[in-house]
């Protein structure tokens, strides 16, 4: 099976996390013995300049352009431009590594347009990903309209939980499928090296935006930490200015000394890290499929989650505990049942890695995934 993929957004040297996990995926497909190149367009403001050459990888497998594309998509053209766009794309990929039998988009904007436009080429079968909630938020317009009828004609559609399944399912009139985004290998393998230092540690890893709510999570925990000086949370992600903005809260707070920020951290220290917390704590207001939970799940780590799509999809029962968004009182009441639970014995490491291998290891991801390609291809 040979498969190309179109994401909307791939790493760079420049900015290596921006879609890493879309990289290990494809790894993962590649380790069950498909063939997996990747296409992906750079877009910038249509007045920024004129389309960028053809970019191979290293290896070959990756061929991204920079492009310009049309303001808001205000106007008609998307398709007809991106199409434009992809002609080179298709022709220097065929030419080292042959036709594809499948092409998979990641998110519609510009990845299902430039998906639509390389099974065009080629005659081939194509469908989506949805990981972006926003895509189904769209007003109408020529951008949508142009989304909309290479959704009507793809043979797959999948989104990353089943609560984004169900409103991409009333937002095209069309069947979507919730497929549980994987974790890396590493997260499985990976063994805890802390020992029992009488502290309880929570983990907020994020890029510190706003949606991920920091400030707030450092404020529950606030509340956890009067009631028990053991605690400890570690804050790992964010450029220096959120990084610093976030502190001053735990400043202002009192909690500094129980509070270690570690700004960027490389992804090849986030399993490691993840292994060595107690809890893995993330209080977003909107979170489309929530990978991050089940990678600390495939390290035996628990969480909490907020009541997003992404949340209760990823958190059972057997992995953690979920609450309401925005309610910073019942995070802090998680997080102090958190803390009775496991000393009890409850959320054991074995158990919540167990409950993850068996939704998300790179095995399960990538059978389901076969399956899926074998039947709009036919192969």
């Amino acid at each position: 099976m040979h498969v190309l993929w179109a994401p909307s957004w791939y790493p760079t040297d420049d900015h290596p996390l921006n879609g890493s996990f879309f990289a290990e995926q494809a790894q993962m497909l590649r380790d069950a013995g498909m063939e997996v190149g990747v296409i992906a367009l750079d877009p910038h403001s249509f007045w920024q300049g004129r389309p960028g050459p053809v970019e191979p990888s290293a290896d070959g497998r990756v061929l991204r352009r920079a492009v310009p594309v049309l303001p808001k998509g205000v106007v008609p053209g998307d398709q007809a431009l991106i199409g434009h766009y992809a002609k080179p794309l298709a022709a220097a990929y065929e030419a080292t590594h042959g036709r594809p039998d499948v092409v998979h988009a990641h998110s519609v904007f510009p990845g299902l347009l430039l998906a639509r436009a390389l099974a065009d080429h080629w005659g081939i079968p194509f469908g989506v990903t949805e990981h972006r909630p926003s895509s189904l938020e769209r007003s109408p317009g020529p951008r949508l309209t142009a989304i909309s009828r290479a959704v009507s004609r793809t043979q797959f559609r999948l989104t990353v939980s089943t609560g984004m399944a169900r409103r991409a399912t009333d937002f095209y009139g069309l069947d979507f499928e919730a497929l549980p985004l994987p974790v890396s290998p590493a997260f499985m393998e990976v063994e805890r090296e802390r020992g029992e230092d009488g502290h309880v540690v929570f983990l907020h890893l994020s890029m510190l935006d706003r949606n991920k709510r920091p400030e707030e999570t450092v404020r529950a925990f606030a509340h956890v930490h009067r009631q028990d000086a053991a605690t400890r949370l570690i804050v790992g992600g964010g450029t220096a200015e959120r990084v610093a903005q976030v502190r001053e809260v735990a400043s202002v707070l009192g909690v500094s000394e129980a509070v270690t920020f570690l700004g960027e951290v490389a992804r090849e220290h986030v399993p490691a890290l993840m292994a060595n917390a107690d809890c893995h704590v993330l209080f977003s207001a909107q979170e489309a499929g929530g990978v991050v939970f089940s990678e600390a799940h495939a390290t035996g780590t628990p969480s909490i989650a907020s009541a997003t799509d992404g949340g209760t999809f990823q958190v059972t029962k057997e992995t953690g505990m979920v609450v309401p968004i925005d309610d910073v009182g019942s995070l802090a009441r998680a997080m102090v049942d958190m803390i009775g639970a496991k000393k009890a014995g409850a959320f054991d490491r074995d158990s919540v890695r167990a409950a993850a291998r068996s939704r998300v290891s790179a095995h399960a991801y990538a059978t389901r995934t076969a399956e899926i390609y074998r039947g709009a291809s036919g192969l």
